[in-house]
């Protein structure tokens, strides 16, 4: 007979691997995505039933510890699952890493843990996490991940109004997007910081980094990248007054955009 114990660890073992794979046509997009979105619903009592309980026993069952920590991180949840209750998934990844002394784990949790406070609102609590987050990456030598904190910590700077502490971040991460090749990290970081230069009123640098980042978009196929820069560009001629090019960035991104 088996016991309670092991029933419940291979319900939340099952349900992991389904919304695994739940998550896996979520990130392929398209018609995938609908999909996913609806077989997430279907499974979601379930879901939680299985992570719960993996929560309360990760520290007598290894297996569970692995359920949480590689459940809290699944990009579907964040569009998902309310804020308030991915804090408290996300805390028992971060605790279910230390368990299995799993560095990779405890920075993933540590920075999603900073998006999910940034979304709360809470933007102190937000560039804690993502300092956190910073030092964790740094200590594996990840760039990639510490350039997407920088990033994330020059956002929350520029959400509190802090323009020019946002942009020295901003800096960084492009610096390092741009070392380790990541094109659309440095798209990201090149309209990051034409919109900072925009709100500050510098217009001719908000100009020069968002023709960048059209021109780095292009580059690799990015429309979206690039409809969002010739937006942009748009919205700063006509801030300069210059209206008739305002409208014509404006029908260029309209198009992409269409």
């Amino acid at each position: 007979m088996v016991s309670a114990s092991k029933a419940s660890l291979h319900h939340s073992v099952c349900f992991y691997n389904i919304v695994l794979d739940i998550n896996r046509s979520f990130l392929k997009g398209g018609t995938s995505l609908t999909q996913a979105l609806t077989l997430f619903d279907i499974n979601w009592e379930n879901i939680q039933h299985g992570q719960e309980w993996s929560a309360a026993n990760m520290a007598q069952h290894e297996l569970a510890a692995h359920v949480c920590r590689r459940i809290a991180v699944l990009e579907i949840l964040d569009l998902r699952q309310q804020f308030e209750q991915r804090v408290t998934w996300l805390k028992a990844g971060y605790t279910a890493s230390e368990l299995l002394n799993d560095p990779q784990g405890k920075a993933d949790t540590t920075a999603k843990l900073g998006v999910a406070y940034a979304k709360l609102g809470q933007l102190d609590t937000a560039i804690t996490y993502y300092t956190r987050a910073l030092d964790l990456y740094r200590e594996m030598s990840d760039q990639l991940g510490a350039a997407n904190q920088l990033g994330n910590l020059g956002m929350a700077y520029a959400a509190k109004g802090d323009v020019k502490q946002a942009i020295q971040y901003y800096e960084k991460a492009l610096i390092i997007d741009r070392a380790i090749g990541d094109r659309r990290g440095e798209g990201t970081d090149l309209g990051n910081l034409g919109n900072a230069y925009y709100y500050l009123g510098d217009y001719e640098k908000a100009l020069q980094y968002n023709q960048q980042h059209v021109d780095s978009a292009r580059q690799i196929g990015d429309r979206q990248g690039e409809g969002e820069a010739l937006g942009s560009i748009g919205a700063i001629y006509d801030a300069l007054g210059k209206h008739a090019l305002a409208l014509e960035y404006q029908q260029m991104y309209l198009t992409i955009a269409d």
